[in-house]
């Protein structure tokens, strides 16, 4: 949990609800109640969630299609795995396998067989974070052992596409990529250890990238000294992208904000508090509803309402990771009575 900070300087750029309602399903298998399930993303048709799982010990990727969970595989010699996104389908899964020495690597899953994203050990160790609707584009970032900072990539055909020389001598992640494959999103950083700044990035496939900053452009977020901008996602359109502000990588004053591509203009989409936190996660295809968390519950942001989606039976902490493309269905995580977190839909 977080503690809420700097409160009244948020709270009057919000435009909230906490209205909250219980409609979530859990989705975790029912034979292994006190085990944890987590979702970090959901394919667009909806039918697919995405994540991992300490059901067989350890972090096990998983998929889950109605109610039944598929273990994704790690790379030979692994022990563990994280997935991260889906695509339009399903069918197509990635996210990083984990090695002997706790080093990630970035991989796919076609079936439940991980397949190595760095054929070429272009990084130390890497991660996959989205995945276009076809799944012929893949992002994610790398540690390179020659810069020996991280480095924003995407992936076609076969091979890593470097693209952080659009960033000079920062740090980069890229953390989301429009349908198309064409619009990438992410951060840059001095560095991610002890970083004194950073910022959002949108990068257009072999042409330039633009850098969001909303703790200038949001009068609020820069009064409060949220000085670090992250994008999250981009709607599947690469219309709106989303993300949140902050006063350090890890501070407990998170804001969530939207950013309109085309026009460079940001909304700020508040709390449910009126005077919380709130992290944007996931948007859909035509960036009409926002998913995320705010107060450790998670939300629905549409038509300039945020709205609390409860929790699972007994819960207290929930947070929404994924929408599909019609924003009809959203899934994430929730505690519930007994202190075990389950997925849910």
């Amino acid at each position: 949990m977080r503690t809420l900070t700097k409160l009244s300087l948020i709270a009057a750029a919000t435009l909230t609800t906490a209205t909250a309602f219980a409609d979530l399903t859990d989705v975790h298998p029912s034979a292994y109640p006190t085990s944890m399930t987590w979702t970090y993303g959901v394919s667009s048709d909806g039918l697919t969630s995405v994540g991992f799982s300490n059901i067989a010990s350890g972090a096990n990727a998983f998929k889950i299609v109605g109610s039944t969970l598929t273990t994704l595989s790690p790379l030979a010699g692994h022990s563990n795995a994280i997935a991260f996104a889906a695509s339009a389908n399903g069918s197509l899964v990635v996210g990083f396998s984990i090695d002997g020495s706790s080093y990630n690597q970035a991989v796919s899953w076609n079936g439940t067989t991980a397949t190595a994203l760095d054929s070429t050990a272009s990084f130390l160790f890497s991660e996959a974070t989205s995945i276009s609707s076809t799944g012929a584009t893949i992002v994610g970032w790398g540690f390179s052992g020659t810069t020996f900072r991280e480095e924003a990539f995407y992936h076609r055909a076969g091979s890593i596409n470097n693209f952080s020389i659009q960033f000079s001598t920062y740090a980069s992640k890229a953390l989301g990529v429009s349908a198309d494959g064409n619009t990438i999103v992410g951060s840059v950083a001095d560095n991610y250890s002890t970083p004194s700044t950073a910022s959002g990035f949108v990068y257009v496939v072999g042409g330039t990238s633009t850098i969001v900053d909303a703790g200038l452009a949001i009068p609020a977020f820069n009064t409060a000294g949220l000085i670090f901008t992250q994008l999250t996602a981009i709607s599947g359109n690469g219309a709106i992208a989303i993300g949140y502000a902050s006063s350090s990588l890890n501070p407990g004053d998170e804001q969530a904000f939207k950013y309109n591509v085309s026009g460079a203009t940001y909304t700020a989409l508040g709390s449910l508090s009126g005077g919380g936190w709130s992290i944007a996660r996931a948007i859909n295809s035509d960036g009409s509803v926002i998913v995320g968390q705010s107060d450790n519950q998670a939300f629905k942001y549409q038509d300039g309402t945020l709205t609390g989606l409860g929790f699972l039976t007994g819960g207290t902490v929930s947070n929404a990771t994924g929408v599909s493309a019609d924003g009809s269905i959203i899934v994430g995580h929730s505690n519930l009575t007994g202190g075990a977190t389950h997925a849910f839909v």
